[in-house]
């Protein structure tokens, strides 16, 4: 049950992070990379609340163990979005490839990753 509600809330965090990127680069005419990395850092906060709540019912005891379970999402997310940024960067922008397809593909990857991570490291520590 619980990786149904991770790929839902991945799902929902994906479609954060493309609604997002669509928005700024096709709407607002940003460039794709300043575009990602902002869709990116929204998308992680996303995550964060979502998975905390709905996929790992996580009840930090205190606010030190909260300010952990934060500390350790984020920077974990940071690593593993690295990929997408570089990726993106090298598919896209020097490669030449479809921004979307690329983002799409990079985005699975990230996703399997994330809940690996989340799973276990970030939301283990309390259990």
């Amino acid at each position: 049950m619980q990786i149904i509600r991770y790929l839902f809330a991945g799902g929902c965090t994906t479609l954060v992070n493309f609604t997002l990127y669509t928005l700024l680069t096709r709407a607002a005419e940003m460039g794709t990379n300043i575009s990602n990395v902002i869709a990116v850092s929204v998308s992680i906060l996303f995550a964060y609340i979502i998975n905390k709540l709905f996929v790992f019912a996580s009840r930090a005891e205190s606010p030190r163990a909260l300010l952990r379970e934060f500390v350790s999402f984020v920077s974990a997310r940071g690593m593993v979005i690295m990929l997408e940024v570089v990726g993106l960067y090298v598919f896209h922008t020097l490669l030449g490839l479809y921004d979307i397809a690329v983002k799409a593909v990079l985005t699975v990857i990230v996703i399997v990753l994330n809940y690996v991570i989340s799973r276990f490291w970030v939301f283990n520590r309390q259990k």
